[in-house]
């Protein structure tokens, strides 16, 4: 089995990264930044994520006119830096004889290079759309319908589509807006995949070559993020308990392996049954006619208004309850490696809601209010984190318990449970996991996760942070004297695992946070620390609203007022009655 972990860890942590690059004249200040930063990133990537394989490729392109040997310049992915160094160097802008390139040439032969890494990403540096009148609004182009290859905008749908099955992570970077617009809507009509998670993403970074750096280093750790989630195939510590012996712990590196390996008891398969339909689109407008009834509902929420050591100690006690109406769909929009996620919609207040159940398992109550505790906890700890003033606030959306009872219950029966948050717009992105894998470039969130352990008195750690920015959700708490925080909880052994590959950054050391026994002895370079102090600098500074039960966010100013460190927004509150 400890082979088999390591070769899963060692196919999970890599990465290929293809550079694609328009290399007609207009694209010359943009070659000749590639050119001197390609190596900056390697560094910088490679000191971000010192346990992976990262190849790098290139992938210039031109036009008909020109000659075949110069019409593309294509180097296939390779680890060693210097190669690529080589060929940008070498590669010159040549030829634009009318507005239009051969795109859709170059895709055809991106998807050709050898993609073999967990990890897949694709820059495509362009300020001139593809040849084709569907692509552009009536720019000169020689080859409106049918390129010389014979290729047409349906070829390019297909190398799109083919691009997107390969699971690349496609990045535009728009340089020239008006001229590329249009490509860049049509192809994403074609790539986006919301049941896949796929989404061709737009980089508008215009004449500012100084952003090559900084942008290609954040998007890389974000894509890493996103292909380590927990329902995929991130790194798992799972218990099995077999009925006839006793209880052990073994680590498996990846779901997949874990569910199909045929050596495995066939009772832990049930995560393999049938799944209900994913309905990834949300029609808000028709929930009072399409959703069934309204549902009157008895809503509990932990009492935040206590110390934290109150808080962290007992989180249930002098519970807040309340009455809530509001429609449920039945169909969940989207579901995580434990639990469902179904649109809830209050009318009254006109309140876009999530309810979330557990997939597997029983479902009583006491699990429920286990996450409910857990965000509750880690909701206090970023109060005081943010009390410290840090270049990026942080928060924790409110979650809730609702129990649901019949109209007419039988004696004895039992409600069914949900938790239930605000829906957040925007794109989801987890910070780090709860078994030591972390995302470097989100300096804050790994900061966080260290300040808890000080903050909590030594006896957690809040872990797993993931949500839109840096307004999050469903986050971990590895305690350190014995799980009770649920079968995420992995107790002294999931502490360890975070400190094992957490390298302080300037937030912790702004913090003044003590290092802990396990931590790497190589810490950041000065200039990684300063490449994460500035893509923090860059992002917006938003934290939730600190009333009980309110959705909304609020903007904090660079000169901060975050000594009231979850600021209220809207001072009118519900009518809570204690429990």
């Amino acid at each position: 089995m400890e082979e088999v972990n390591a070769r899963f860890r060692r196919e999970l942590r890599t990465i290929d990264v293809l550079y694609m690059l328009d290399c007609t004249v207009s694209m010359k200040p943009w070659i000749r930044a590639a050119a001197s930063k390609v190596s900056e990133v390697a560094h910088h990537l490679a000191a971000q994520f010192p346990t992976y394989t990262i190849r790098y490729g290139f992938l210039g392109y031109r036009d008909f006119e020109n000659s075949p040997k110069d019409r593309f310049v294509e180097m296939p992915f390779t680890d060693r830096i210097v190669d690529l160094q080589a060929v940008l160097d070498a590669t010159r802008a040549i030829g634009n004889t009318d507005d239009a390139e051969d795109v859709v040439g170059a895709l055809a032969k991106a998807v050709k290079f050898e993609w073999k890494a967990r990890t897949r990403v694709l820059y495509h540096f362009a300020d001139c759309p593809s040849h084709f009148k569907k692509f552009h609004d009536g720019i000169k182009d020689h080859y409106p319908e049918v390129d010389p290859d014979g290729r047409s905008s349906v070829d390019a749908e297909k190398l799109l589509r083919k691009m997107g099955n390969l699971g690349v992570d496609y990045y535009f970077v728009q340089i020239k807006k008006k001229r590329t617009a249009k490509m860049v809507t049509e192809f994403k009509k074609i790539y986006d995949n919301d049941a896949e998670d796929r989404k061709l993403q737009i980089l508008d970074l215009g004449s500012d070559t100084t952003k090559f750096l900084p942008t290609v280093v954040n998007t890389i750790a974000s894509s890493v993020a996103k292909s380590t989630r927990c329902d995929q195939t991130q790194t798992l510590i799972a218990t099995y308990v077999h009925p006839l012996h006793p209880p052990y712990t073994t680590n498996i590196y990846i779901l997949h392996y874990l569910t199909h390996h045929p050596s495995f008891p066939p009772t832990h398969r049930s995560i393999l049954d049938p799944d209900v339909t994913i309905l990834p689109k949300i029609d808000w407008d028709r929930a009072s006619e399409g959703w069934g009834q309204l549902i009157r509902m008895e809503s509990i929420a932990c009492n935040l208004q206590r110390p934290l050591e109150s808080v962290i100690r007992a989180p249930l006690e002098d519970l807040l309850a309340d009455h809530i109406q509001a429609y449920i769909r039945p169909e969940p929009f989207a579901k995580g490696g434990v639990r469902y996620a179904l649109p809830m919609f209050q009318p009254k207040d006109n309140r876009k809601l999530v309810a979330k159940t557990f997939r597997h398992g029983a479902r009583e109550m006491s699990r429920f209010f286990e996450v409910m505790a857990t965000q509750a906890i880690a909701t206090k700890l970023v109060s005081e984190f943010n009390r410290h003033n840090p270049v990026r606030p942080m928060g924790f959306i409110d979650v809730r318990v609702v129990e649901v009872r019949p109209p007419e219950p039988a004696t004895g029966t039992e409600g069914l449970y949900f938790t239930v948050e605000p829906f957040i717009e925007g794109e989801y992105v987890r910070h780090n996991n709860n078994a030591g894998w972390s995302n470097e470039a989100k300096a804050t969130a790994q900061a966080f996760s260290h300040f808890s352990w000080i903050a909590s008195g030594k006896r957690l750690v809040v872990v797993d942070l993931q949500g839109v920015e840096y307004v999050m959700t469903d986050p971990v708490i590895h305690s350190v004297k014995e799980p009770h925080f649920g079968p995420t909880d992995f107790a002294q052994q999931g502490i360890n695992l975070f400190f094992a590959s957490h390298r302080c950054n300037f937030v912790c050391a702004q913090l003044n946070l003590p290092p802990h026994p396990l931590q790497p002895s190589s810490p950041l370079s000065i200039a990684t620390d300063s490449l994460l102090q500035e893509l923090e600098l860059s992002g917006p500074r938003q934290v939730n609203c600190g009333a009980v039960g309110c959705p909304a966010f609020v903007d904090i100013g660079i000169d901060g007022m975050l000594g009231v460190a979850r600021t209220i927004c809207v001072r009118r509150r519900r009518m809570w009655r204690r429990v």
